[in-house]
């Protein structure tokens, strides 16, 4: 059985100014167990958040059940469901994937894949850029509704863990869109340390909203499914 998952936050933000957001997260399971999550932004034009593919898509990217099959796709959606926890809307699946072609997103813009497989980092399953091979334990920045692969780096701590552990990370979108800073705060001094930064081959010149949300999906590669709980979620833009 498959569980996929994503969601968008009512307020929108100008990519024009730096979007800023934070969450702390734990993702564990048993031995075995894959699991991802993506954080992304989406364009706030978009009235329902469709499309995200199960397993390597991390309900964010698309994903190709058969893998020799790229042709045009027939969109999978779920359910809707309103949710004033998050002022806004979610998608929820559990079940065993249909089809053989599941879309990626709808209005896209950028997503940050967390992804203890790495198969997220990879050219396969639907993706058409990204690595040769999968990149295990591995962070990864895609763009645009294509889903660009823009890099993926390998952060110091384990994505996934078999206890239940809080990781606090923070996001940033500057340089009109060109920038995406990923921070993780050391919790011993209280200070956000860099991760990594991301040239996300975007260049925003007139007004661009956007949404924040996240998504997730597990297992990735595996039988073993694994959890995903988020608290204290924050967020500052221009609106």
């Amino acid at each position: 059985m498959d569980t996929a998952c994503n969601f968008a936050l009512m307020s929108a933000f100008n990519a024009l100014h730096d979007i800023t957001w934070s969450f702390q997260y734990s993702l564990c399971g048993p031995p075995h167990s894959t699991g991802g999550f993506t954080t992304f932004l989406c364009d706030a034009t978009t009235p329902v958040l469709t499309g995200g593919g199960y397993r390597s898509g991390l309900c964010y990217g698309p994903y190709v059940v058969t893998e020799n099959l790229l042709v045009s796709p027939s969109p999978l959606d779920k359910i809707s469901i309103s949710t004033p926890n998050f002022g806004g809307y979610i998608r929820i699946s559990t079940g065993t994937p249909v089809g053989t072609y599941q879309n990626g997103l709808s209005g896209a813009v950028v997503g940050v894949g967390f992804d203890s497989t790495g198969l997220f980092a990879s050219r396969y399953k639907g993706f058409l850029t990204g690595l040769t091979a999968a990149l295990p334990n591995s962070i990864t920045v895609r763009a645009s509704d294509d889903f660009t692969y823009q890099g993926s780096t390998i952060p110091t701590f384990s994505i996934l863990e078999h206890i239940e552990i809080y990781r606090t990370l923070r996001f940033n979108l500057t340089d009109l869109g060109q920038t995406l800073n990923i921070h993780l705060k050391d919790d011993a001094y209280g200070d956000y340390v860099l991760i990594d930064s991301f040239d996300t081959g975007m260049l925003f010149t007139d007004d661009k909203m956007c949404k924040i949300g996240m998504s997730f999906a597990s297992p990735v590669s595996a039988s073993y499914k694994a959890c995903l709980k988020i608290r204290d979620f924050h967020y500052h833009g221009t609106t």
